[in-house]
C-alpha cells in the first residue's frame, strides 16, 4: 500500500509539471488514475480522468503526420470512456459524459475535418483570416516530405505536395495563433471548438443518437435527442460479457444477448417499442465505444420468433464514430458544391486479384448495379483497377462501388482495398486520408468487401478509423461497409436490392441507410425462412443429425448480418 501511495505522488507530479511534454503529463495521469483506482480512492478520480481527457487532443498537433498521430493516440485507449462513466457515477451527468467522449476519442479523425471545414461563413465576413487558414490548411494536410529519391508515384491534383518537417511545426504553431484569433471575432467564438449541447441536439435533426459508453467502472446508453440529453445505465452490459462473445460476433445467440442487454433496453426507452404503423421507419445513429464496436447493434434481436423484438424490425440504424462527424458531414452537405465533369458511377470489381482467392460473383454484382444506374440515368465508368486511376477516377464520381477483396490490418492506417497493383502500391487507409475530396459532391461509397468496417487492434478502437471511415474522410457522404468476411454470393442479392431501392426512391441522405435497411430485411427474413425449413426437415429426421444434414445446415449462417451504414 505505501508503495502505491509514493507511486501516486510521483504520478501526481508528472501529471501536474505544465513545462513537461504533454505525452510525459499524460502519462503521468494515467498512472495517478491507476494508483487512486487501486486506493479505491475514487472521490479524486473524477477531476484527474476530466484532466487527463483534455491533453488527449494535445497528443495530436496538427504538425504530425497521421501515422505519427495515430502512435500517439494509442496511449490514450479507453481514458475517454472511463471519463465518461466517472461522470455518471459522481453526478455530473450525461452532458459530461458526451462532451468527455467526443473529446478523447476519434481525435485523428476530428483533425482532419477541423482543418477540412467549410469556410464560407468566415470567408463572408472575414476574408483575410479565410485566406490565412487556407494557406496554413494547404500546408498541414499535405503529405510528408519523401525520404526516398524517387519520385512521387500520383499526379492527382487532390494529392497536396510534400511539406518539410520544420515548415510543418512552424505551420502548426502559426494556425494556434490564427484558431485564437478567429474565437476573438464576434460569430466565430468556436469555431472548430467541440460542440455545445445545443450543437449536439443539431445532430439529431432527422432521428436519436445514442452513445452506447462502454467501461469496467459501468456501462450506459446516452441519448442526443431534440429535447435534450438524457442517460439509461445498462446494468445487464459487461466488459467481461463482451469479451466473452468476441469470437461469435454473428451467432445467433449473440444477436440475441445483444438485443436484451443493449438494443432492446435502448429502443424501449426510446419509445420504439414495435414496428412503425405506416411507410415512415423511425432512425437510430448508434455511436458504440470500446469493444461494442465489433458488434452488430443493427442486427440485434431474436430473430427466429418472428416478432418485433428485433432492431430491424423497428429502426432503420447508421453508425457514427462520433457526434461531431454527423455534424461535421452535415455541414459540409450544405454547401452543394457541383460534380466535376465525368462518369457519375465508378465501378471496380476485382473477381481476379493476385495472389488472392477467386471472386466469382464479382462481376455479377457490378453488372447488377451498372443495370440499374443506368436505368435512372448514372452513366458509369470501370477505370483501370489501380491505385493511381482508381484515385483519380474518385475525383468525379458520385457513387464509388467496389465488389473486391478488402484486408483489416492492425495498424489501421495500413487497411486496403486490394487493386490489381496491392502488393506494390497498396490503396490503403494511409493514402486515402492523403486525399481531400471534399470541394466536390461524392455521394457513396459502397465497399462490397471484408471488413471494410472492422477495426483489428484494441490499441486503436477509440479512433475508429477503418476504410469506411476513411472514405468518409476524403468526401464521401455515405458509406456501405462490412464488420467482417462476407459471402461472395450474397453480396449480389445485398447490393441488387439496395440499389433498386435506391432508383425506386431516388438518390438522397434518407434513401441511402434505408435502402441497405430494406435490402437486409429482405434477406433477414428468407433466412428466417429458410431455417424453419431447415428445423421442419430436422423435427422430421427423427433427431438423426448427420454430417450431411450439417453440411446442408451451414448456409443458414446469418450472411446478412454484417452490412453497416455510416453517414448523415
Amino acid at each position: 500500500m505505501e508503495d502505491i501511495k509514493g507511486a501516486r505522488s510521483r504520478f501526481k507530479e508528472a501529471f501536474e509539471a505544465k513545462e513537461a511534454k504533454i505525452s510525459d503529463r499524460f502519462r503521468g495521469g494515467r498512472g495517478l488514475l491507476w494508483s487512486l483506482d487501486a486506493l479505491k480512492d475514487t472521490h479524486d478520480m473524477y477531476p484527474v480522468a476530466e484532466a487527463a481527457v483534455n491533453l488527449i487532443p494535445l497528443l495530436s498537433s496538427f504538425s504530425l503526420q497521421s501515422a505519427d498521430k495515430q502512435h500517439q493516440l494509442r496511449q490514450a485507449v479507453g481514458l475517454a470512456s472511463d471519463a465518461a462513466a466517472l461522470a455518471l457515477h459522481v453526478g455530473k451527468g450525461p452532458l459530461a459524459a458526451l462532451q468527455l467522449l467526443e473529446t478523447g476519442r476519434g481525435v485523428l479523425a476530428g483533425s482532419l475535418q477541423n482543418i477540412r471545414t467549410d469556410l464560407s461563413a468566415l470567408q463572408q465576413k472575414f476574408p483575410g483570416l479565410a485566406g490565412a487558414f487556407v494557406h496554413l490548411r494547404d500546408q498541414l494536410d499535405a503529405p510528408a516530405q519523401q525520404t526516398s529519391l524517387e519520385p512521387t508515384q500520383l499526379t492527382s491534383p487532390t494529392k497536396m505536395s510534400p511539406v518539410d518537417p520544420d515548415r510543418r511545426h512552424k505551420a502548426s504553431l502559426q494556425m494556434d495563433s490564427l484558431l485564437g484569433d478567429i474565437r476573438s471575432r464576434p460569430g466565430f467564438e468556436r469555431f472548430l471548438a467541440s460542440a455545445t449541447e445545443e450543437e449536439m441536439r443539431e445532430a439529431t435533426a432527422h432521428g436519436p443518437v445514442v452513445v452506447i459508453n462502454v467501461s469496467s467502472y459501468r456501462c450506459d446508453a446516452l441519448f442526443v435527442e431534440r429535447s435534450g440529453v438524457r442517460f439509461l445505465a445498462l446494468r445487464e452490459l459487461t466488459l467481461d460479457g463482451l469479451k466473452a462473445r468476441a469470437n461469435s460476433l454473428e451467432s445467433v445467440a449473440t444477436l440475441a444477448w445483444l438485443w436484451d442487454v443493449v438494443v432492446g433496453p435502448v429502443l424501449d426507452a426510446l419509445g420504439v417499442t414495435g414496428p412503425p404503423s405506416g411507410d415512415t421507419w423511425p432512425h437510430v445513429w448508434w455511436v458504440p465505444t470500446g469493444p461494442l464496436t465489433r458488434f452488430p447493434l443493427h442486427a440485434a434481436g431474436h430473430h427466429s420468433k418472428r416478432s418485433a423484438e428485433t432492431a430491424l424490425d423497428r429502426v432503420v440504424s447508421s453508425y457514427s464514430p462520433s457526434i461531431k462527424s454527423i455534424l461535421h458531414t452535415r455541414r459540409q452537405r450544405r454547401r452543394e458544391a457541383g460534380v466535376a465533369s465525368g462518369p457519375n458511377v465508378v465501378l471496380v470489381d476485382m473477381q481476379e486479384t493476385p495472389r488472392q482467392n477467386w471472386l466469382s460473383h464479382a462481376k455479377r454484382e457490378t453488372h447488377a448495379v451498372q443495370q440499374v444506374c443506368e436505368a435512372i440515368g448514372l452513366p458509369c465508368n470501370q477505370p483501370l483497377a489501380n491505385k493511381k486511376d482508381v484515385l483519380i477516377a474518385l475525383e468525379t464520381c458520385k457513387i464509388l462501388h467496389f465488389a473486391g477483396h478488402g484486408g483489416a490490418h492492425p495498424d489501421p492506417l495500413r487497411s486496403l482495398l486490394l487493386l490489381k497493383d496491392w502488393e506494390k502500391d497498396p490503396l490503403t487507409v494511409e493514402s486515402l486520408l492523403e486525399t481531400n475530396g471534399s470541394a466536390s459532391a461524392q455521394f457513396l461509397a459502397y465497399l462490397s468487401a471484408c471488413g471494410t468496417g472492422r477495426i483489428q487492434d484494441d490499441r486503436s478502437i477509440d479512433e475508429s478509423i477503418h476504410l469506411a471511415s476513411a472514405f468518409q474522410l476524403a468526401g464521401f457522404r455515405h458509406v456501405i461497409g462490412t464488420l467482417w468476411e462476407v459471402d461472395d454470393g450474397l453480396c449480389v442479392d445485398m447490393a441488387r436490392l439496395t440499389y433498386e431501392f435506391l432508383g425506386a426512391n431516388g438518390l438522397s441522405d434518407e434513401s441511402v441507410s434505408s435502402g441497405l435497411h430494406y435490402a437486409t430485411k429482405t434477406l433477414r427474413d428468407r433466412w428466417v425462412e429458410r431455417q424453419a425449413g431447415t428445423e421442419a426437415t430436422e423435427r422430421a429426421s427423427d433427431g438423426n443429425r448427420d454430417m450431411v444434414l450439417r453440411v446442408d445446415a451451414k448456409p443458414d449462417r446469418p450472411l446478412w448480418v454484417p452490412y453497416v451504414h455510416f453517414g448523415v
